[in-house]
């Protein structure tokens, strides 16, 4: 009787794993709509796009390194009008990893994705978030002058206090073709190669993305000490209010969900590969600039994995994903 018990139970587990992930997928479409959703309505009061990092107030040089994150501007939108508003109060003059970002232990509801594992134990999960805005296919310094999404950075002095960034003229490929956010893992542990990024040391720098793969360990899951200055497998998603890209954001020039993160010595400089990636079979769930909420399977075309990923212009060499990143790129994209 116990063996038929037993049977049973393993025959019944699949299916109710599978019931819990088809309704976490569709939980985490719906956080997707309600961000979307958010960019467009930020649009309709501004005239333009957020920032996906910037300064909320006005600050003199050398005192910030102008990296809050778009997700501060985004708040009214999402039912926190009122975090904002203390926010912008306190914290709208501050660098948000500081400790005297006075409202950062907030939990955001809408910005985590039910699929994803539980995090490393030491982090504070009241910061974290899943859901990281797409910078495009560039894996140069990210900086206004570089960036092939839809989505800019303001990170100088005269720029801060400035609220809002691009507009929607300027997604020349059209806001159903460019993507707006997706996801990424948080590390469940010290091992989760999604989470994995690292300094490159100087001189060592990579410029195409099979590079980085290269100098990853794909058998032991991280970067020997020869390439890497250290294993930082607990930067994405711990902090919402940072819009650092290795917190907040997401270049697309490798395909999702399969390759390791990279990043050159200054994390703050946002230079640097950080692919997405979800706990989701297949592949990761993305919003576009028209607010369109879609899946994108693990096995899109990625384009050439060896082209050089610095200096761009025109059309992405990373195939079909690398098209969805760049807001003016012209290429043709296909359903």
């Amino acid at each position: 009787m116990i063996a038929i018990i037993a049977i049973l139970i393993g025959l019944l587990l699949p299916a109710v794993q599978k019931v819990r992930e088809a309704a976490a997928r569709t939980q985490c479409t719906n956080n997707f709509k309600q961000l979307g959703l958010a960019i467009h309505n930020f649009e309709s009061t501004t005239g333009a796009l957020p920032w996906h990092q910037g300064q909320l107030s006005v600050v003199p040089a050398s005192t910030v390194n102008y990296r809050q994150s778009g997700v501060l501007l985004l708040l009214p939108y999402l039912e926190q009008a009122a975090l904002f508003a203390k926010i912008e109060a306190t914290d709208g003059d501050k660098d948000p990893w500081w400790a005297t970002f006075l409202n950062q232990n907030q939990k955001i509801p809408g910005l985590l994705c039910p699929s994803d594992p539980a995090p490393l134990p030491a982090s504070n999960t009241t910061q974290h978030t899943n859901y990281m805005f797409c910078l495009g296919d560039s894996i140069d310094q990210i900086q206004s002058a570089r960036e092939r999404g839809m989505f800019t950075s303001y990170q100088t002095p005269a720029l801060s206090g400035v609220r809002t960034g691009l507009k929607f003229k300027d997604i020349k490929d059209g806001t159903s073709n460019t993507l707006a956010m997706a996801e990424r893992r948080r590390a469940s542990s010290g091992s989760a190669r999604d989470m994995t990024m690292t300094y490159i040391q100087a001189g060592n720098w990579f410029t195409t993305p099979n590079q980085c793969r290269a100098s990853f360990d794909f058998a032991n899951r991280s970067f020997p000490t020869s390439v890497a200055q250290g294993d930082l497998t607990t930067w994405s998603g711990v902090r919402w209010h940072d819009g650092g890209s290795g917190f907040s954001g997401i270049s697309t020039n490798a395909a999702p969900n399969s390759s390791p993160a990279c990043c050159w010595v200054r994390w703050d400089a946002g230079s640097g590969m950080y692919p997405p990636s979800s706990a989701h079979t297949g592949g990761v769930v993305a919003v576009f600039g028209d607010a369109s909420v879609r899946f994108i399977t693990n096995n899109i075309d990625s384009g050439n994995q060896n082209a050089t990923g610095t200096g761009l212009s025109g059309p992405s060499p990373f195939g079909i994903f690398g098209a969805m990143g760049t807001r003016a790129g012209e290429e043709a994209i296909s359903q």
